[in-house]
């Protein structure tokens, strides 16, 4: 086992304080046959007095897949974003709105991968300052060690929003310790909604590699083409209940405050559209 060599303390920044190895992790002859290249590592951060164990098993083939733009709303918390949007808003008067949204959208992603490597440079650090000190008795070098862990809880507050806007939870709201569930009902929804093969007209099943995608395609397509079909008896028999009136309110053009009501009324959570942005952008 690799990493801090104690994985329990107690009364630090006191002269009681105390620490000690008081977690293992065991494992049999078989496991570890059949997971030689398994680690077990010491993390050396905790909000608790016992330092976690990160058991890294080795039994699984990485899978690389594209990774499509999606608005980040944990973005919204730096002012970088929204100076970013303002300044293409403003520099580009002449463009359609579908225009700016793909200029958002090639800027947002350069800058969203940049902030992100920054905050894992700057976690690292810390955490390479408390791996550093952790161990030291001198008040300076305890005080240094308070600042890094401090900081280091600080980058990891926007993995709770990343978590909490794939997880769909609404009733449940962020900053009280519930990165554990969001990650939780995220990979739950994730595994719900996976489709991994369905049955065609011909009772046929297809998965990913082998026509998966035409299968649904062909559905919808067939679902929402009309077809020759007299539908007037059906018609006649539906009762009149809307007014002229109404009937007129309902075919007129949808106005501006209407659009941003409508907008501006969803969960910032809610899923992106196929350009990548969710309500939290607008």
């Amino acid at each position: 086992m690799t990493g801090y060599p104690f994985t329990w303390e107690h009364g630090r920044n006191s002269d009681g304080w105390v620490e000690s190895r008081l977690d293992r992790v065991f494992t049999n002859v078989q496991w570890r046959t059949r997971f030689s290249n398994s680690t077990a590592e010491v993390l050396g951060f905790s909000t608790l007095d016992h330092l976690p164990i990160l058991l890294a098993v080795k039994c699984f083939v990485d899978q690389h897949h594209a990774h499509r733009f999606r608005f980040e709303n944990t973005w919204l918390r730096e002012a970088g974003c929204r100076t970013l949007i303002s300044d293409i808003w403003q520099l580009s008067p002449d463009t359609d709105v579908e225009g700016k949204l793909v200029a958002c959208r090639t800027a947002l992603k350069s800058w969203g991968t940049n902030l992100r490597l920054l905050h894992k440079a700057e976690m690292d650090e810390s955490l390479a300052i408390m791996a550093r000190l952790r161990g030291s008795r001198l008040q300076v070098h305890m005080d240094e060690f308070l600042l890094a862990k401090s900081r280091f809880f600080h980058l990891l507050n926007p993995r709770e929003i990343f978590w909490k806007q794939r997880a769909k939870q609404f009733w449940l709201k962020e900053g009280d310790a519930n990165t554990r569930f969001f990650h939780s009902a995220a990979s739950a929804r994730k595994q719900k909604n996976t489709i991994v093969k369905l049955l065609d007209d011909s009772n046929v099943w297809h998965d990913k590699n082998s026509g998966l995608e035409e299968v649904m395609s062909g559905y919808f397509t067939s679902l929402f083409t009309s077809h020759d079909c007299n539908s007037e008896p059906v018609l006649q028999c539906v009762p009149l209940l809307v007014s002229h009136d109404q009937y007129a309110s309902l075919l007129a053009p949808y106005s501006c405050d209407e659009i941003k009501s409508a907008a501006f009324s969803m969960k910032i959570d809610k899923s992106p559209g196929l350009d990548g942005f969710n309500p939290g952008f607008f």
